[in-house]
């Protein structure tokens, strides 16, 4: 009976990291977008800020993330966030999967989408979550009191109170 061994070296932690980026890679589709299952043609919005927020990470990380698929992921998350949508589609709440999407650019290094301004003038109208990505988004913008104003108006669910998501 082996032991498991609570501690990853270095190298085996690079190659776990590394074999994440290529396996996302896999699943990126012609215009940067990601599927959500590996040899699905569909894309995935959510899927999308999903995958390029591990890809912005693990470069972040100092991980060797490929620019142009990188690139090509971030302009897919770009063009869900400007492309028309209803309120709700099969992947949830598109409010969420935009404050997602901005989030994820935020952190790449990106200004203001001009969705995180329009969520904010709705922000009462939107989830829990939404909302505190919103302001996750200002926060590493360098926007710490527009953040901070905006995470004490929220403040934190009452008891009881569950944010489903989508």
């Amino acid at each position: 009976n082996r032991t498991f061994d609570k501690s990853m070296g270095k190298d085996a932690a690079r190659d776990y990291v590394m074999s994440g980026v290529w396996r996302i890679l896999s699943m990126q589709q012609a215009n940067g977008g990601f599927s959500y299952w590996s040899g699905s043609y569909e894309l995935c919005p959510w899927g999308t800020s999903y995958a390029t927020h591990f890809l912005v990470e693990a470069k972040k990380a100092g991980y060797e993330v490929p620019k142009i698929q990188l690139e090509r992921a971030l302009q897919a998350v770009r063009r869900g966030l400007d492309s028309s949508s209803d309120d709700n589609n099969s992947y949830g709440n598109i409010y969420d999967q935009r404050a997602y999407a901005c989030y994820v650019l935020a952190i790449a290094g990106e200004p203001e989408h001009p969705w995180q301004a329009r969520m904010l003038e709705m922000k009462d109208k939107l989830s829990y979550y939404a909302r505190l990505l919103n302001a996750s988004a200002m926060l590493v913008q360098g926007e710490p009191k527009r953040a901070v104003a905006l995470l004490k108006e929220l403040g934190l669910p009452s008891a009881g109170q569950r944010d489903q998501g989508g």
